[in-house]
């Protein structure tokens, strides 16, 4: 086999094995238009060196053919590619250019398939010889043949002199106009000189790769410089991610100081006024001598004033302690009895208040903790009596809801007394706000902790200039994990009554 038949071959396994390499890349990283294109301009290349090779070894004119219309195949494509694949990279995808490429491309193989740029039949001389190469005849060709290689290969030079006009931003697409640059004038001469039958070397199978191996390179340092990119805006998001860590450290650190100085803020205004009170009350009895019921009312003053301390000092270590859900089986409904019918007899004037109850709709048990479900529902029930100071209505009842696809059951308490507004219902939870003159303002702060540790919620109901309030607690009847809370055993500092 000649050195002009086997040279063909080898570009055309270079032009494969680059073709091959960016279809790879293409699927490994997902995406990228570019490759796409190189690998189909490589594909079509590979094409065109194979017809090069079959020509160069064609013994007669059936042979011709199959090689010439392989060839013309190949250009077709390979030009068109080369122009979307450029285009592609000047940010110009949808141009007209790249239509019209493709649209010739189409209508060039369309008319090579149909048989006809080149008659089989039709075996001619060549009109003269500058070098004896394979094979010693040619094929007659269409002029349309002209006509198509004239539209296609001014889309290409085209392509090429927008390449070199390119800002130095896009000093890259100098490579590929370079690469252009030889292979549009080698895409000419093999046009003309088949056009005037003239025998000779062709030259777009050989310059192709040398165009090939420059876009290459080209999109290695593409893809080189893209990876250094990436690095780099890696770093700068691990050095970004640290740098928010540190902030919202100091900003965690911020609220925890200034959660800090408001309790002791709230703290030392809550135990001043008490010692105030027993200060002026010791220093009133050691004044003189007092008779008997003035010294039984600062004796009270002092118990009354030490008992607000002391209830302050154990509302802020219960408040302060994890909550600890030690689940188990519990009749509700006798609990909210229970605890009804002692708060009723601890305060004063509670017979003056009508007692409604509803609880008959209940499930037999539910999931909870005793301790902890009884003082929420002895906390309620204080504030709906000291509500009405003067007697009233109170009505409990009980339901069974589906909350998604979790059974709970809802207790309502309502009140007859002075209604809240809308503050004072958003603020109900909140540690230390009170309305009352000798409450810590933790009371409805611990029992939103309890509602919320067994997986449920609390609710208020009410308005200002309308009669009562109605508090809602919503619990799951089987125990549901809750954040922070446990479901088995009693851990140490843990809130319990």
């Amino acid at each position: 086999m000649s050195l002009y038949a086997t040279l063909p071959l080898g570009w055309a396994a270079v032009h494969a094995f680059i073709a091959a390499s960016y279809f790879y890349l293409l699927v490994r990283r997902r995406g990228g238009g570019e490759y796409l294109g190189f690998a189909l301009l490589s594909s079509f290349l590979t094409l065109y060196a194979v017809g090069a090779h079959l020509q160069a070894v064609a013994v007669d004119e059936a042979d011709v053919v199959v090689a010439l219309n392989t060839r013309l195949y190949a250009i077709g494509g390979t030009t068109s590619a080369y122009v979307a694949f450029a285009h592609q990279l000047m940010g110009r995808p949808r141009d007209r250019v790249v239509t019209m490429a493709w649209v010739t491309c189409v209508i060039g193989m369309t008319l090579t398939l149909a048989g006809v740029f080149v008659d089989p039949a039709d075996s001619v001389s060549f009109r003269s010889t500058w070098v004896s190469v394979p094979p010693a005849f040619a094929v007659a060709a269409s002029p349309l043949v002209g006509l198509w290689a004239l539209t296609t290969g001014t889309c290409g030079f085209i392509t090429t002199f927008r390449a070199l006009r390119r800002p130095p931003d896009g000093a890259d697409l100098r490579l590929l106009a370079v690469g252009g640059l030889l292979t549009v004038p080698a895409f000419f001469h093999d046009v003309l000189v088949s056009a005037f039958r003239i025998r000779t070397v062709t030259l777009l199978e050989h310059t192709s790769v040398v165009g090939t191996v420059l876009v290459s390179w080209m999109l290695l340092k593409r893809f080189l410089h893209t990876g250094d990119e990436l690095a780099a805006r890696t770093e700068e998001l691990l050095r970004t991610y640290e740098e928010r860590q540190h902030i919202q450290e100091e900003l965690v650190h911020q609220e925890q100081l200034a959660a800090v100085g408001e309790l002791s803020a709230v703290i030392a205004h809550e135990v001043r006024n008490p010692l105030a009170v027993l200060k002026n009350a010791v220093a009133t009895l050691r004044r003189a001598q007092h008779p008997p019921e003035v010294r039984a009312t600062l004796l009270n003053i002092l118990n009354d004033e030490s008992d607000r301390l002391n209830r302050l000092v154990g509302d802020l270590l219960t408040y302060a302690r994890p909550v600890a859900v030690q689940t188990q089986a519990i009749s509700l409904r006798s609990l909210v009895e229970d605890a009804l019918d002692r708060v009723r007899r601890a305060t004063p004037r509670s017979e003056q208040v009508q007692v409604t109850l509803a609880l008959d709709d209940l499930p037999d048990t539910v999931d909870g903790d005793r301790d902890l479900l009884d003082r929420v529902f002895i906390n309620v029930f204080e504030n709906a009596l000291q509500a009405m100071p003067a007697g009233g209505s109170l009505s409990v009842s009980g339901v069974v809801e589906r909350v998604g696809e979790v059974r709970m059951v809802r207790i309502r308490v309502r009140d007859s007394g002075e209604g809240m507004d809308t503050l004072v219902r958003s603020r109900a939870n909140e540690p230390f706000f009170t309305t009352k003159p000798t409450g810590t303002g933790l009371g409805l702060a611990i029992v939103s902790r309890i509602v919320g540790a067994h997986g449920g919620s609390i609710e208020y109901l009410s308005r200002r200039d309308e009669v009562g309030t109605t508090v809602s607690i919503v619990l799951p009847i089987r125990a549901v994990a809750a954040g922070g809370a446990s479901t088995t055993g009693h851990a140490p500092n843990t809130l319990r009554p």
